[in-house]
């Protein structure tokens, strides 16, 4: 599950109905396997929606099939630009990773962090829900 355009605190509450969390650092680096970017070790400027792509805003989400992860054998899409995505706060900072449309390369890798605060709320920002641990 998938959003944008909302407090944390939102987000959060969200996701907890669903009986699931905001996506911690670790599962979304789990879920983007091993490489720098969730299709592989090299950049490619048109699988993901960053600011090489052009398009300036976000797009429907799995409609770039090249953004893609397969890492637990299941799709995993858009972990690389679209929307930066908001994280548990660490030591009390906030941070939204993978980058978004507004991102350029080195800002899409999976491991990439941005600065964020609780209350981001911005087109280019958003968050994923993931399973309780």
């Amino acid at each position: 599950l998938t959003g944008r355009g909302r407090l944390y605190c939102q987000a959060s509450g969200f996701c907890a109905v669903r009986g699931k969390q905001i996506c911690k650092p670790a599962q979304l680096a789990a879920a983007c396997g091993t490489s720098a970017f969730p299709y592989g070790a090299a950049y490619d400027l048109a699988a993901c929606n960053g600011v090489d792509l052009g398009q300036k805003t976000t797009v429907p989400v799995a409609s770039l099939p090249k953004c893609v992860s397969l890492v637990f054998g299941g799709a995993v899409f858009d972990l690389s630009g679209n929307v930066a995505e908001l994280v548990p706060p660490s030591a009390g900072t906030y941070a939204a990773v993978g980058g978004s449309f507004e991102t350029e390369k080195d800002g899409l890798q999976c491991a990439a962090k941005a600065p964020a605060t609780s209350s981001s709320v911005s087109p280019s920002v958003g968050f994923r829900c993931c399973t309780t641990e």
